[in-house]
């Protein structure tokens, strides 16, 4: 019957050091090192959004100063018809 080999004791060797995620203590935490995919992944999808957000609030501000001039030219025209 063959020998096995010993068995390192997983104990003995301690966890595997691990990497700082914040740059100093004390102060606002922010991550250090490379993103994940993940973390890429989802952050250019909400950037995706906020841009399409973002161009739907200045159609809806453009939309309502057209109305808003028409408005006034219209009423100017009434008032001042007399």
């Amino acid at each position: 019957m063959p020998v096995a080999a010993p068995r390192e004791d997983r104990a003995s060797a301690g966890p595997a050091p691990a990497r700082p995620r914040f740059s100093r203590p004390g102060t606002i935490a922010r991550a250090t090192g490379q993103p994940s995919q993940t973390l890429m992944r989802n952050a250019t999808a909400e950037y995706g959004f906020v841009v399409r957000d973002l161009r739907r609030i200045a159609i809806t501000a453009v939309g309502s100063l057209v109305l808003l001039g028409i408005a006034t030219v219209i009423a100017n025209f009434v008032v001042f018809k007399q």
